[in-house]
């Protein structure tokens, strides 16, 4: 699946922002595309991306914790 020019650009920056080691999780609402979320644990960095049912950080948060525990329990640490 390719990725738009400004959407690369979002991932380069949250890459950038989550990089400087000041910040765990960044989170972004597009207009078009719903909510990205960048999450880092260690040296180890994960991206999602949800469609705009998730209203509120809240919902996409709880979302991410969620996944988190599921399927990266044993390598990706809070």
């Amino acid at each position: 699946l390719p990725l738009s020019n400004r959407f690369n650009a979002i991932l380069s920056r949250m890459h950038a922002d989550l990089g400087q080691g000041d910040v765990r999780e960044v989170a972004l609402k597009t207009a078009s595309d719903g909510w990205l979320v960048g999450r880092l644990s260690g040296s180890r960095e994960f991206y999602m991306l949800f469609d705009a049912k998730y209203t509120n950080f809240s919902e996409v948060h709880q979302e991410v914790v969620a996944l988190c525990a599921v399927h990266f329990s044993n390598i990706f640490l809070d």
